[in-house]
């Protein structure tokens, strides 16, 4: 079996490793997707997916086919428990961004275009889920965000043809998952140490 066959497969495999838990944490109660993220996630996703496709990423494209997949149950469950988790102003303007930016790839002919358009409304995507993890660190699942990040390394190794057009989006897509999990381990430590004192001023 080629190399890059095989390393498609083990991003597929990481993908859905990710994904599961994160599944269960959301459907548990325990975790709280932000329904604008995954919403737009997955309609990039879905897209990015069809324009590597056209550019011969081969075994590449599998593991953003099946996020995409995965993206669109999420954005499901994010909107069947949306009315627990209300939205700002904020994230109501990046939703907005996203979407009037949506339509442009189609006025393009290019991939590469696509693509970048694309990454940058996944970028405006993330914003509403990174004030909610500043807010709210303990409502996002860490492990998944890690694992995104190995996931992406892996499906741009697999890549059979490199190039800005099959490589920005999973690139662009790890660099953000990377800068969650910073995000979340270092608010989380605030809250702990928060806590900690609050315990030892009680006792006092």
């Amino acid at each position: 079996m080629p190399l890059k066959t095989v390393l498609g497969l083990l991003a597929v495999i990481m993908a859905l490793s990710a994904f599961w838990p994160y599944i269960r944490e959301t459907r548990a109660g325990r975790c709280q997707p932000h329904v604008f993220s995954w919403l737009i996630w997955a309609s990039t996703t879905w897209v990015v997916f069809f324009a590597q496709c056209f550019n011969d990423a081969a075994a590449g494209a599998w593991p953003t086919a099946i996020s995409a997949l995965l993206a669109s149950y999420i954005a499901w469950l994010a909107w069947c428990q949306r009315r627990a988790l209300p939205s700002t102003v904020s994230d109501r303007v990046f939703l907005y961004l996203a979407l009037s930016a949506l339509p442009f790839w189609w006025l393009t002919e290019e991939a590469l275009a696509a693509v970048v358009i694309m990454t940058l409304i996944d970028m405006l995507a993330f914003a509403p889920t990174l004030r909610q993890a500043y807010q709210q660190p303990f409502a996002e699942v860490v492990s998944f965000y890690f694992m995104i990040v190995i996931r992406n390394v892996l499906a741009i190794a697999a890549l059979a043809d490199y190039s800005w057009t099959t490589a920005l989006f999973p690139a662009a897509i790890g660099s953000a998952s990377l800068l969650m999990v910073a995000l979340l381990l270092w608010r989380r430590r605030q809250y702990l140490t928060a806590s900690v004192k609050g315990v030892q001023s009680t006792d006092r």
